[in-house]
């Protein structure tokens, strides 16, 4: 969804199926769980935790491009590990419908720290490699812009 991207392009995911939560390995989440994707052949090669989503999927997104994720499964709420949020209900399924998008709220489960976390993780991944590096800075700026407007 990433790697092809172009800004001012919208991307879909959607997924159907099984979730879950597993025990927080890296102590970054309030109730020391993570959210899980429970794929077809979790038993082989693992559920597919929140940290790897956000960092694949929301991390590596090139700016300007849209994405519209569609989760379909229990502990779906935060599997995106997000600043913001809208929760979808009869009242807010009807703004939409009216065409008045509900406002979006602060994620009281969102980690500034885990954020940061990640971007020492990319980073130290990345520091013998000046434009690979420079493209996470502007990366994470982008992010840190957001968060703050």
């Amino acid at each position: 969804l990433c790697a092809d991207a172009v800004a001012g392009e919208g991307r879909f995911m959607h997924y159907s199926g099984h979730g879950g939560s597993i025990y927080d390995e890296n102590s970054d989440e309030k109730d020391n769980k993570d959210e899980t994707l429970v794929p077809v052949d979790y038993e082989s090669a693992g559920q597919i935790v929140d940290d790897e989503i956000h960092e694949r999927l929301i991390l590596s997104m090139p700016k300007d491009v849209s994405l519209v994720c569609l989760m379909d499964c229990c502990h779906s709420g935060t599997i995106l590990d997000l600043p913001y949020c809208v929760r979808m209900d009869d009242n807010t399924c009807q703004m939409v419908a009216s065409g008045d998008m509900p406002a979006m709220k602060p994620n009281p489960d969102f980690d500034m720290d885990k954020l940061m976390g990640a971007a020492k993780m990319l980073f130290d991944h990345v520091k013998d490699d000046p434009q690979a590096r420079a493209t996470l800075i502007s990366m994470l700026m982008r992010c840190i812009s957001a968060i703050l407007s």
